[in-house]
């Protein structure tokens, strides 16, 4: 029984097509792989330096990482100090603003962020310090447990 044409043509573009997959596997096969270099921390100079060298941007080691505990904010992450009393917000729209936002969690990395949620429009914000968030609300400072927002000079905070 003799197959379609149609047919015909299909088992032909199939073999075309695992024709050229096989040529490009064994091109792949036959290239030889990258070369990587490792780096140790302390031999590690700024990353600008090693871009004018032609080796790109090197990549930040996780070795600095293990004296420290994992969730805790950098110790050289600059803190911004407060320029006023902190506290719990004294207008009404300040005071609605922090019954919907929720301190979710810190991330410590180069800048720290927060993780804030608004409860109201279910948005999730990732933040640094300077940032704004929902309705003109600025994000201060970040702290180990909490951060400080203000609203028009009016400054208070999210604790976790």
């Amino acid at each position: 029984m003799k197959p379609a044409g149609w047919l015909r043509a299909v088992i032909a573009g199939l073999g075309v097509v695992i024709g050229l997959e096989a040529l490009t596997l064994l091109t792949l096969w036959t290239k030889p792989l990258p070369t990587i270099a490792a780096s140790t921390p302390a031999a590690s100079s700024s990353p600008a330096a090693t871009e004018d060298a032609g080796e790109g941007p090197r990549i930040p080691s996780l070795a600095s990482a293990v004296g420290r505990p994992m969730f805790q904010m950098d110790a050289q992450a600059p803190a911004a100090a407060a320029e006023g009393p902190v506290g719990a917000p004294q207008t009404d729209r300040a005071r609605q603003l922090v019954e919907r936002l929720s301190l979710i969690g810190l991330v410590s990395g180069d800048p720290p962020q927060a993780i804030i949620e608004d409860t109201e429009t279910k948005k999730t914000y990732f933040v640094s310090v300077g940032q704004f968030l929902a309705e003109g609300l600025r994000v201060e400072a970040l702290r180990d447990n909490r951060i400080t927002l203000s609203l028009h000079g009016e400054k208070f905070e999210l604790v976790l």
